[in-house]
């Protein structure tokens, strides 16, 4: 025969005893002296009210109020940063290390070198190649 609860509370004067202290007074209890097993993690919190019960975290710690428990939160201040990557995984308003102010470098002066015949050479070199070449041509020219 199934246990009424309207009926249990009535004849109790609506207290209800509960001698497991599952959470399920003794009137509609199957097993009245042996605690129904819903804290599947084993932290004391009924996995209906465990905001992890797949995890142990008796002190129910949601530090960005998502309703996963930090301890089955991968980004447990809710920056979108996973903790793995977060610096700073419990500030919301910072995810990586502060940045700092770069360290001013002096140019370091460099000198002329040598082109050791690789080609190119001075404005003049080039000036009087240039002069030459015009003698030529017009040497050529007059002699024709």
């Amino acid at each position: 025969m199934t246990k009424n609860v309207i009926d249990v509370f009535l004849s109790t004067g609506g207290v209800e005893a509960d001698a497991d202290e599952d959470g399920i007074p003794d009137a509609i209890d199957n097993e009245d002296n042996t605690p129904t097993v819903d804290d599947a993690d084993g932290d004391t919190i009924l996995d209906a009210d465990d905001n992890c019960p797949a995890n142990a975290n008796q002190n129910q710690l949601d530090t960005d109020s998502d309703g996963a428990g930090n301890v089955c939160d991968d980004d447990d201040d809710g920056d979108g940063v996973n903790d793995a990557d977060d610096a700073f995984p419990l500030d919301a308003t910072k995810s990586a290390e502060e940045p700092t102010t770069p360290t001013p470098t002096t140019p370091t002066p460099t000198t002329p070198t040598s082109n050791n015949g690789g080609g190119g050479g001075s404005m003049g070199g080039l000036l009087l190649t240039g002069l030459f070449s015009l003698a030529a041509i017009r040497r050529k020219l007059l002699t024709k």
